[in-house]
């Protein structure tokens, strides 16, 4: 009896970025693979309604690396806590724009008080205007 395929693991990667943010230099942003599932959807939508996707919708890693560089020594104001770590403060709504298309979009990170170096990137949400 054949076994069915495993999934594929979900890890979050980290990647090399230079931004002063929260008056800090941060070094390291580390993608979470949440973000995914909006591109996954994204495509399971086109292929039912029967249209091309827009590529220029579809976030890959290169794409969030240049948006969270953008946050480069911009203001950022706290939206709270991780419930189970005290230490990751939430900065969400921080408004972006995707160079490919120069659209506005807003995104979720959460930087870690123990690790001053420490970026994490939580999502983007897609602004009303888009």
């Amino acid at each position: 009896m054949k076994k069915p395929p495993k999934k594929p693991e979900k890890i979050s990667r980290v990647y090399r970025i230079r931004a002063t943010i929260r008056e800090l230099k941060r070094t390291n942003l580390v993608i979470s693979y949440h973000y995914q599932k909006r591109n996954l959807e994204y495509l399971r939508g086109c292929k039912k309604r029967g249209i091309k996707p827009d590529k220029n919708r579809l976030f890959n890693n290169q794409v969030i690396c240049d948006m969270v560089q953008q946050l480069h020594e911009k203001e950022l104001e706290s939206r709270g806590t991780h419930p189970q770590w005290e230490a990751w403060k939430y900065y969400a709504y921080n408004q972006v724009i995707d160079k490919r298309n120069q659209r506005t979009y807003k995104i979720i990170i959460f930087l870690d008080d123990d690790d001053p170096n420490f970026v994490g990137f939580v999502n983007i949400l897609y602004p009303e205007n888009n």
